[in-house]
């Protein structure tokens, strides 16, 4: 046969080199294709742990501050807290919703009166009991209980309330009615007279605004700058 020029030559190693190049590259893009789904799984369960770890929510913060010991130092914080809370946090439509919505009982889990005066006790215990507060729209009412189940003792302070809508809260326009303390089977002692010990209130008339309320966690503050944060309580011992 006869002998290639050497410019046959040159192509055919050109061409060679070509479809080596081409070999290469394509068994590279074959073997990347796995290498890219490989991939994608830890990545997908990086974001999961990511999601795990994030930082605690304002709500989540409050909810831990109000557990700890009571100080000076941790009333300031959860003051803090709320702000941050209500800063962060878009309207809730049950704020703006039926008062009917948040009738029942919610637990006193920290207040202005409560947040330094013991540090040997949590912020929702008052003079050693449980505190409660009742809302009955239908009937316009609003009770507070501190609860001495042990002692069979429970002060009740009544009031009437109106509802009305703010811009960014739900205010209820307060008027008390009573405080007596009730005893197990035992007439209630009447002690109206002392109604100003109880919420630190000169007059009978006030509000209060709910100025964050999530259907769980309410936050709300007194005209006289007190303010309280309740839990919604589903199983009450309504006995003593």
């Amino acid at each position: 046969p006869a002998r290639a020029t050497p410019r046959q030559s040159q192509m055919s190693r050109l061409l060679y080199v070509a479809l080596l190049i081409l070999s290469v590259q394509t068994a590279s893009a074959v073997q990347a294709a796995p290498a890219v789904r490989r991939l994608a799984t830890p990545r997908s369960v990086s974001v999961v742990v990511a999601r795990r770890t994030a930082p605690a929510t304002s709500c989540e913060v409050l909810r831990s501050l109000v557990t700890e010991k009571q100080s000076r130092s941790k009333r300031r914080a959860v003051e803090g807290a709320v702000d941050d809370l209500v800063r962060t946090s878009r309207p809730q439509a049950s704020l703006f919703a039926a008062a009917s919505s948040d009738d029942g009982y919610w637990r006193l889990l920290w207040s202005t009166q409560t947040a330094d005066v013991n540090p040997f006790d949590v912020p929702s215990s008052v003079l050693g009991g449980e505190c409660f507060q009742r809302i009955d729209s239908k009937n316009g009412c609003v009770e507070n209980i501190v609860r001495w189940p042990n002692l069979g003792l429970e002060l009740v302070g009544a009031a009437r309330v109106r509802p009305e809508r703010q811009s960014s809260s739900l205010r209820r326009h307060v008027t008390i009615t009573s405080l007596e303390v009730r005893r197990r089977n035992a007439s209630p002692l009447r002690l109206f007279e002392l109604r100003g010990l109880v919420d630190g209130r000169q007059a009978d008339q006030g509000y209060l605004d709910d100025i964050f309320n999530d259907g769980d966690l309410r936050v709300s503050k007194a005209d006289n700058g007190f303010m309280y944060i309740y839990e919604r309580a589903r199983n009450v011992n309504r006995s003593l």
